[in-house]
């Protein structure tokens, strides 16, 4: 088991790091995870962490990969 995301985010705020949320996406699906759940937890932490605004600019380009999955290395469950 890993950290907790947001423990990550609040790391990666700190150090002015820039998160790469398709490649998160990506990798928690070919983990096991399943997309909702992804980006549920993703939700959440993001705007904990960045607030509401960062998170709908997050989320408009993940659920654009999740509409169009073509768009995408993994196959989308």
């Amino acid at each position: 088991m890993g950290l907790p995301l947001i423990i990550v985010l609040t790391l990666f705020k700190n150090r002015r790091y820039v998160v790469d949320w398709m490649d998160y996406y990506e990798s928690a699906l070919r983990h096991g995870m399943q997309s909702e759940r992804v980006l549920s937890r993703i939700e959440s932490d993001v705007s904990d962490v960045y607030g509401a605004e960062y998170r709908d600019r997050v989320f408009e380009r993940l659920r654009f990969v999740v509409e169009h999955p073509c768009s995408s290395t993994v196959e989308h469950q």
